[in-house]
């Protein structure tokens, strides 16, 4: 298996995106769901003082691969608070689709727990179920309890580290814009939201400075970022709006 520098994993830098006041606080919780790989950094650096080297590089990338959904599951917990769902749905299909497969990585998926082997390293992924803080999760090293151990992976380099994680990234900005929005009119509303088309229509029209377009449709919401599309509709209730990925249709 390769060597790993340290100059080798330098994260892929996020060219800013200007918003509105109300939405730094979100902003700033979304770019924590997608810099996993700083963590991954930091591991490797404190490898060096020990004696096991590549086996603490292994693990810490899959690790770093783990705790970044365990952010995406946070911050989908924190969304569904404030009536936006959807963003858990979207969650896991990148992550084993755009970030798992590519990197030859294997999962053993039980009720409330993932083990995730990578690169000959083991990261647990556990979230709770219970009505409080219900869907917020935890990463940490090894096996979980539940889980079989899983023992054969590819190797992985940073560059295909990085261009996976960049890809999941593109794929879910314009997911991320659409449900900060919703989070931000949910939070300044007054008395019960209704998350009806009309109010999300006027809401978006009103919206200036945010670096994408929108647009209403007979269904919803149109996002449209420089890499991807998501679309906004109210559930039957108007209680909440659902989050999806590509344009309303």
């Amino acid at each position: 298996m390769p060597e790993r520098g340290d100059d080798d994993v330098t994260p892929m830098a996020i060219a800013p995106r200007r918003w509105p006041s109300i939405l730094v606080t979100l902003v700033v919780v979304f770019t924590l769901s997608l810099t996993g790989f700083l963590f991954f950094r930091d591991r490797q650096n404190a490898a060096a003082a020990t004696a096991s080297r590549s086996n603490a590089a292994q693990d810490a990338l899959a690790l770093a691969t783990v705790q970044s959904f365990a952010r995406a599951m946070d911050l989908d917990a924190s969304m569904r608070r404030a009536g936006v769902v959807g963003l858990r749905a979207i969650g896991v299909r990148d992550f084993q689709s755009l970030l798992v497969a590519p990197l030859g990585g294997a999962l053993e998926m039980g009720s409330d727990q993932w083990t995730l082997a990578l690169n000959g390293g083991w990261a647990c992924l556990t979230w709770l179920t219970g009505r409080t803080d219900s869907g917020m999760a935890t990463a940490s090293l090894g096996v979980c309890s539940d889980n079989a151990p899983l023992v054969s992976t590819s190797g992985v380099t940073p560059v295909q580290f990085r261009f996976a994680e960049a890809r999941m990234a593109r794929e879910q900005l314009a997911a991320l814009d659409a449900a900060g929005v919703a989070a931000a009119i949910s939070s300044t509303a007054v008395g019960t939201l209704r998350f009806t088309l009309p109010a999300l229509a006027t809401s978006f029209a009103r919206l200036s400075g945010v670096p994408f377009r929108s647009w209403s449709t007979a269904t919803g919401v149109t996002v449209a970022a420089a890499t991807s599309a998501a679309c906004l509709r109210p559930t039957a209730s108007d209680a909440q709006v659902r989050v999806t990925l590509g344009p309303c249709r």
